[in-house]
């Protein structure tokens, strides 16, 4: 029940201030998003409305922090309020790539030393597990900016992002249930709340976009719960791996296409196989669910992995990345036909 509640509660929330945002976005012609080369819009349309997630993540987070001595909740609240600054400064005013990247750099060591959480081991299903040691900061710092970015690439189009945060949101909060873990599961629903409120404006056709001050700083909470989940619960990072692996394969793979083509990787582009096949059908909203319903099905494997054996676990990962393989050969060839 206080779970349900929770999440009703964080959906309300965000709903409201939501429409407050693009009220005042449209009122004072803030935050407008002007359709470029590069955009998969038409017309100018209010960014920004990740805020709405953003500041009920924190709030989550402070209550966390005055009832809880557990350093991790004000280690996550000052670390994304961060990512979430520099985001939401980028969408008033172009930042420079790596003006943006050094600070996700310190916001991701501010989480570290203030959590002492890091990534401390690689396991292999069927092979064992390879103990990191000191490199665990850097692996961990390296997991955060990346996540931070990934998810970043993949807000391109309407309802995409934040459905992705409203799945992923529920199987982590489902995977910390399992583990005892109520406190992490609150934050988790608030994530999943937050963003189910702010897709009232955001699912196609979209009233307004979600911007980096949203999608940088889910990806970032996305990958500390991961690295928690390790620490505290003995969770496998495959398992959020699984949760966001529409997100990590086709900005994995459009990335390394893209390097060794000998192109500038971090400027925006229209390339991802998202994108593509959004100008494809010529739709935002068949791409968006259909990627929301491999989401769904990947948390459920995510879930799975946690509680199987290893044969099972690489039995999951084989099948998926069979698949994916599939996939990207069908669209590729798609392309060139």
């Amino acid at each position: 029940m206080v779970e349900a509640g929770v999440l009703m509660v964080t959906t309300i929330v965000s709903m409201l201030l939501a429409g407050l945002i693009l009220r005042v976005s449209l009122n004072q012609q803030a935050l407008l998003d002007v359709p470029n080369s590069r955009s998969s819009h038409a017309l100018p349309v209010p960014r920004g409305g990740g805020l709405a997630i953003i500041l009920c993540l924190a709030a989550g987070l402070v209550y966390l922090s005055l009832v809880r001595s557990a350093p991790v909740y004000p280690a996550l609240l000052l670390s994304t309020s961060v990512v979430a600054g520099v985001g939401l400064i980028d969408d008033i005013k172009n930042l420079p790539a790596g003006f943006r990247a050094l600070i996700q750099v310190a916001a991701a060591l501010t989480f570290i030393l203030l959590s002492d959480i890091s990534l401390n081991y690689l396991d292999f299903p069927g092979i064992g597990r390879l103990p990191l040691g000191g490199l665990g900061q850097v692996a961990a710092v390296i997991w955060l900016v990346a996540l931070t970015n990934f998810y970043n690439f993949m807000d391109g189009i309407d309802g995409l992002a934040g459905g992705e945060a409203v799945l992923v949101g529920l199987a982590s909060a489902g995977l910390f249930s399992l583990h005892g873990q109520k406190d992490l599961a609150m934050v988790s629903l608030v994530i999943a709340g937050g963003s189910l409120g702010f897709l009232k404006y955001n699912f196609p056709p979209a009233r307004m976009f979600m911007g980096d001050v949203g999608s940088g700083t889910l990806g970032f909470a996305f990958g500390a719960l991961a690295l928690i989940a390790q620490a505290q619960c003995d969770v496998s990072l495959w398992v959020f791996v699984l949760f966001l692996g529409t997100f990590l394969v086709d900005t994995t793979v459009t990335l390394i296409k893209r390097i060794i083509a000998g192109e500038k990787w971090y400027q925006a582009h229209r390339t991802h196989y998202y994108q593509r096949l959004t100008r494809h059908w010529s739709s935002h909203l068949r791409v968006t669910r259909i990627m929301l319903v491999l989401t769904g099905l990947l948390s459920i494997s995510g879930l799975i992995y946690d509680t199987g054996r290893a044969g099972v676990q690489l039995m999951l990962l084989s099948l998926w990345l069979l698949f994916f393989i599939g996939c990207g050969y069908l669209i590729e060839k798609r392309n060139k036909g």
